[in-house]
């Protein structure tokens, strides 16, 4: 008697359910039946082949030892991917709503399905044969298989891929928060004042250094800027964080960026956060040009 035992979460997956589909083929020519023994959420299936004596029945044992091992490749990457991040997800000691749960999950996923984490490419043909083959070479010598206790000790690449993932996803959803509320805080810095100027014209230069330039394209350099850039010195802050401090001082009506090549900045992203509807962007003018060699007005 020819016996095959999976062992499986039942609030992971079926597994009878999803297996028997595959086996079709060949239950109609040999006398194979399974049985199903539940203890709690383990659940252990065994499969049984009675007639040791069928022709061929080495090929037949290996197509089932294929079809389980597919099927269970299939459970791995669709049913436990998810359970493993849901663990690592609770072990977590922060709360997150649902929504931000959602987007964890959703965010891991896509990072993991389409094969790119911090910078290097683990694409998904390639991690399941890995698996695949895994199981198969472990079906060789065994008879039975615990789908959890598979994942821990015979794919540790791939449960730490998971784990790796979900931290990384966590922690830039965290820095976004973080990033929403302090814009959310100089917005209000905004709201709350006076402009001081209409119209502000800020070219974006080559150096990662600007200029701000008034509606008749005259240098803006008042007093408070130059105070500003006082603190900067003194403060060691950088040129960005020097811009959003210019602008929120002026709080102007209208904010026009002249990004040349610099359109996916996150100095750029913040400063059309912060300002929304006052901003207009300008993808190439003469005025672009300016660190090249434009005549513009000056004021000292």
């Amino acid at each position: 008697m020819y016996r095959l035992s999976i062992v499986y979460n039942n609030k992971v997956c079926n597994f009878p359910d999803l297996l028997n589909n595959r086996l079709k083929t060949i239950k109609d020519s040999i006398n194979i039946r399974n049985k199903s023994y539940i203890n709690g959420n383990e659940t252990m299936i065994q499969y049984i082949i009675k007639d040791e004596n069928i022709e061929k029945i080495t090929e037949i044992k290996r197509i089932i030892k294929d079809y389980i091992a597919e099927e269970i490749t299939d459970i791995i990457l669709n049913k436990y991917q998810y359970f493993i991040m849901k663990k690592q997800l609770s072990s977590k000691d922060i709360y997150f709503p649902e929504n931000d749960i959602k987007k964890i999950y959703n965010k891991t996923s896509k990072i993991i399905n389409n094969g790119k984490y911090d910078g290097d490419l683990l694409y998904k043909s390639s991690k399941r044969p890995k698996i695949l083959r895994s199981i198969l070479n472990y079906l060789e010598d065994n008879n039975e298989i615990n789908i959890e206790g598979f994942i821990n000790f015979r794919l540790n690449f791939w449960v730490k891929l998971i784990e790796n993932t979900v931290d990384k996803v966590i922690e830039d959803l965290i820095i976004e928060k973080e990033l929403e509320e302090f814009i959310n805080i100089l917005k209000y810095f905004v709201d709350i004042q006076s402009p001081k100027i209409d119209t502000v014209n800020i070219i974006f230069m080559k150096n990662k250094k600007y200029l701000l330039y008034d509606k008749d394209m005259k240098i803006i350099n008042n007093d408070f800027l130059k105070e500003i850039a006082k603190e900067m010195d003194e403060n060691e802050m950088g040129y960005d964080d020097l811009l959003i401090s210019s602008l929120i001082t002026i709080a102007p009506e209208n904010l026009i960026l002249h990004i040349q090549d610099r359109g996916n900045d996150d100095i750029i992203k913040i400063i059309c956060s912060i300002f929304n509807e006052k901003v207009e962007i300008c993808y190439g003018c003469n005025i672009c040009t300016v660190d090249n060699k434009i005549n513009l007005i000056k004021e000292d």
